[in-house]
């Protein structure tokens, strides 16, 4: 399924993105011209556990994973997929000077016995990875160490093999996002800027500077939890909370009429709705200012910079406004960064295909 190519110049097909989230397995392949990328082909399919797959011992994600490659006509079948919270931890550390300027096997080695001691996963066989963060003020953490259970990420290398997939990277999430980011913004040299990605179960932050990520962490509950919360509150199934979600956000601005026989405005709707998750609305608020106000005090010089929506839950009608006046800075669609003229990134929109939704798989195809 093209989306979009560039004509000019020499066209490298990258690697396929793959992102398996809790509910959907998303594949994305790019063409890399020079610095900028073209989307080439996606691939996209929901799944679901039922008895079915039980009975015959069958992963549901495999079959789905299997449905999503099948039609996109991706070139090869090498894939980057990636590790995200809390299946991955991730600890900021303070290396003395003298350990930075090690080999890079010393490094890593004292890293990994860092990480070891911060984990709360005693006893258990580790991957730990680690990457330099840019220069900060004085007692400040200057790398990121990243853990996860060896046999997480063995699981996610086999997922892919018994897809006929041969997994060339298990990335970290916080990383390719980064570099979606960078791809498609041209970011000053002294602000600080973030990505919030609004997932099915979680919605985690990334802060960066330099575009590298200095912080990174789990800022509230993920669009699922919203859902059960509206049916909870309107008395109403799940399937209709979601649909009332999709169909009104979170209020603001003129947009007629919900179908239906009562033909309640989507205004008054959203309003109902932003009183309901005004709570969890405003703990994600909270935590990002003070992720924000944290870097700030450990980089000086620097302004706080656009902070980036991307996941399924970004597509929520008046939220970029919403944080945009509870943050005090501006919050945009990783959709409508794209699209300016600095951006890196061609994309289209085929199917209903949101950028927005697979902003990680981008990410995990863009190499550095």
């Amino acid at each position: 399924m093209a989306l979009a190519t560039l004509k000019l110049g020499r066209r490298k097909a990258s690697p396929i993105g793959l992102d398996i989230g809790a509910r959907t397995v998303r594949a994305v392949q790019l063409v890399a011209t020079g610095s900028s990328y073209s989307v080439e082909h996606v691939g996209r399919q929901t799944w679901q556990f039922n008895e079915e797959h039980e009975a015959k011992g069958r992963s549901p994600v495999v079959s789905s994973l299997a449905r999503c490659m099948s039609g996109a006509n991706f070139r090869g079948t090498g894939v980057h997929t990636a590790m995200n919270t809390p299946e991955l931890e991730v600890h900021a550390i303070e290396l003395p000077e003298g350990v930075v300027q090690s080999s890079p096997d010393e490094v890593e080695r004292i890293v990994q016995w860092e990480v070891q001691r911060l984990t709360t996963r005693d006893h258990e066989p580790l991957e730990t990875r680690y990457w330099h963060l840019p220069k900060a003020r004085p007692s400040v953490p200057n790398a990121i160490g990243v853990a996860a259970l060896t046999k997480t990420v063995v699981d996610a290398v086999t997922l892919c093999r018994d897809t006929g997939l041969m997994c060339v990277c298990v990335d970290v999430a916080a990383t390719a996002l980064a570099r979606f980011g960078s791809v498609i913004a041209a970011w000053p040299e002294n602000c600080v800027w973030g990505i919030l990605d609004l997932g099915f179960r979680h919605t985690r932050l990334v802060v960066c500077v330099d575009d590298v990520p200095v912080l990174v962490r789990d800022v509230g509950r993920g669009g699922d939890a919203w859902t059960r919360r509206i049916a909870e509150e309107l008395q109403v199934s799940e399937k209709s909370a979601e649909v009332h979600k999709c169909d009104a956000g979170i209020g603001a601005g003129e947009r007629g009429y919900r179908e239906g026989s009562d033909r309640l405005p989507l205004k008054e709707l959203g309003g109902v709705l932003a009183g309901i998750m005004k709570n969890d609305l405003r703990a994600i608020a909270t935590e990002i200012k003070r992720s924000y106000e944290y870097v700030l005090s450990c980089y000086g010089g620097r302004e706080a910079g656009k902070l980036i929506l991307v996941g399924g839950g970004a597509a929520l009608h008046n939220l970029p406004e919403h944080l945009t006046e509870a943050l005090g800075i501006q919050v945009q669609r990783g959709s409508q960064l794209a699209a300016d003229t600095a951006s890196r990134l061609e994309h289209g929109t085929i199917n209903s295909v949101h950028l927005d939704e697979y902003a990680l798989a981008i990410g995990l195809a863009i190499e550095d």
